[in-house]
C-alpha cells in the first residue's frame, strides 16, 4: 500500500468517509453508527466515578499510609505514656487507647488509638491485594498481610470486650461475682406487698447515667427518690456526737485511678400526700459510697433500701479463699512475697489453685491476678484482680495465620528455585 493510500485509510478512520465516496453509510447504517457513540460515551462517563472510587481503595493500601498511621501511633503511645505519669492509667486509657478522637488543647481534634489501628488494619487488608494477583506465589504474602491485620483489630476489638473487677476474700470466705469498683450503681430495694401478696423487688440504676434532678419512682410504691447533687468523688462530714451519721458530703477532685473514687449522692425520699410535692419522708438524706450498710425508710407496709454499690460481675464458679500467706523481708512489715490458695468450683471444674505474685490463674475467659491484701481482726483478706477476656485468644490466632503465611511462602520458594536449577540443569 503507497504513502498517499495509507494515510487516506488513516483520515477516514479518524474523520468518516468523505461525502460523495464509496464508503458513505446508508440512513441505517448512520443511525447505527450515532447509537453506537453515544453508548460508548456513556460507559466513558460511567467508569468516571468508578475510577475514583478504585483510585481511593488503591490508596488505602499505600505505603505511604502506612508509615504514617505508624508514626501516629508511636506518638500516641509516647504522649499517652507521659500523660499516665500525671493522670494515671485509666485517664489515659480513656482519652488515648479507648477514644476514636482525642482533642489537643482542648479544641484541636487528633485520631485516637482506635481510629489509628481501624486505618491500619484496612490498610493491610487493602495491600494485600493490591496490585498483587491471587496465585500460588503470591498466596502467602496475601495470608501474612491478613494474620497482621487480624492481630492489629483483634487487639482493638478485645480492649472493647475486656471486663476488669476485683474480689475480696477473707479466709474460707467464698464469692460467686466480682465488683467493679471504676462503675457503681445506685441500689434501692423495696420490700412490701403487690396485690395483696408480698413481694420484693431490686432497682439498680447506673451512676453514670443519672442526672442531678433527676426523680426516680419505685414500683410498687407510689415513692419518689429526688436526686439533688450527684457526685463521683466526695469526702463527708461525720455528726461529731454520732460518728456514724454523715452530716454532710463535699466533692472532691477525680482519682486518677477510678477504683479509687468514693462517690455519694444528696437525696430526698417523699411520698404521696395532699400537697404538690407530697409527704416528704426526709427533708435531705445522704449516700457515701464508703457506707456498706443500706439505709432504709419505711412507708406503711413497705420498707425501702438505698444504697451505692459497686456493679457486680457474676462468675460461672465459686471462689473460696482455703489459705492466704506472706513472706516478709526480714526486720520489716513490708511483704517480700504473698500467694493465695483457692479452690475453684463449678461445672466442670472442681479445683485447688494457686494465685501468686507474676502468676495468675486463668481459666476460659477469665484471670486471676493476686492485688493485694490487708490485715484484719488478727486475720488477712485478700484482694484479687479479674479480667474478663472472651477474645483472648485472638493474638494466638492471628499469631498461627501470620507463621503458615510465612512457611506457605518459604516452601512456594523453596520450590521455585529447586524448579528453576533443574531446568537449567537440563539445558
Amino acid at each position: 500500500m503507497s504513502a498517499q493510500r495509507r494515510r487516506s485509510v488513516v483520515n477516514r478512520a479518524r474523520t468518516g468517509p468523505e461525502p460523495g465516496s464509496k464508503y458513505i453509510r446508508t440512513k441505517g447504517q448512520n443511525k447505527n453508527y450515532h447509537a453506537t457513540r453515544r453508548s460508548t460515551k456513556h460507559d466513558l462517563d460511567m467508569t468516571i466515578p468508578t475510577k475514583k472510587i478504585r483510585s481511593v481503595i488503591m490508596s488505602l493500601g499505600s505505603l505511604h499510609l502506612t508509615v504514617a498511621a505508624i508514626m501516629v501511633l508511636a506518638v500516641l503511645v509516647i504522649w499517652g505514656t507521659f500523660y499516665q505519669v500525671d493522670n494515671g492509667i485509666y485517664a489515659a486509657q480513656e482519652r488515648f487507647f479507648t477514644a476514636w478522637i482525642t482533642m489537643i488543647a482542648g479544641i484541636i481534634p487528633f485520631p485516637a488509638v482506635k481510629t489509628v489501628v481501624s486505618v491500619l488494619s484496612l490498610n493491610l487488608l487493602v495491600a494485600a491485594f493490591r496490585k498483587r494477583p491471587l496465585n500460588i506465589n503470591t498466596f502467602g504474602l496475601i495470608v501474612i498481610h491478613i494474620g497482621v491485620a487480624v492481630l492489629i483489630a483483634g487487639t482493638a476489638i478485645a480492649s472493647n470486650y475486656n471486663k476488669e473487677s476485683a474480689v475480696i476474700l477473707a479466709q474460707g470466705q467464698s464469692a460467686s461475682e466480682t465488683n467493679n469498683f471504676a462503675s457503681w450503681q445506685f441500689v434501692a430495694s423495696v420490700t412490701g406487698r403487690e396485690n395483696g401478696a408480698a413481694s420484693s423487688k431490686v432497682y439498680r440504676f447506673d451512676l453514670k447515667k443519672l442526672r442531678q434532678g433527676q426523680r426516680i419512682k419505685l414500683p410498687p410504691t407510689s415513692i419518689k427518690v429526688t436526686l439533688q447533687n450527684i457526685y463521683k468523688n466526695c469526702a463527708v462530714k461525720l455528726d461529731t456526737a454520732d460518728r456514724q451519721a454523715i452530716t454532710a458530703l463535699h466533692p472532691i477532685k477525680l482519682s486518677t485511678d477510678e477504683g479509687r473514687n468514693t462517690p455519694g449522692i444528696i437525696y430526698s425520699v417523699a411520698a404521696p400526700g395532699n400537697g404538690n410535692k407530697g409527704e416528704q419522708l426526709n427533708k435531705v438524706n445522704f449516700l457515701y459510697s464508703g457506707v456498706v450498710d443500706p439505709t432504709p425508710f419505711y412507708y406503711g407496709h413497705d420498707t425501702i433500701m438505698l444504697s451505692l454499690e459497686p456493679e457486680p460481675m457474676p462468675l460461672p464458679f465459686k471462689v473460696t479463699l482455703l489459705k492466704f500467706s506472706a513472706a516478709w523481708h526480714p526486720g520489716t512489715d513490708k511483704a517480700k512475697s504473698f500467694e493465695s490458695r483457692l479452690r475453684v468450683l463449678g461445672k466442670n471444674v472442681d479445683r485447688e489453685v494457686v494465685v501468686e505474685m507474676n502468676r495468675p490463674f486463668r481459666y476460659k475467659s477469665y484471670t486471676f491476678y493476686q492485688m493485694g491484701y490487708s490485715e484484719q481482726d488478727g486475720g488477712y483478706t485478700t484482694t484479687l484482680a479479674v479480667v474478663k477476656n472472651p477474645l483472648r485468644y485472638m493474638p494466638y490466632i492471628a499469631s498461627l495465620i501470620i507463621v503458615a503465611g510465612l512457611f506457605l511462602h518459604f516452601i512456594v520458594k523453596m520450590w521455585r528455585n529447586v524448579y528453576y536449577t533443574g531446568q537449567k540443569g537440563r539445558q
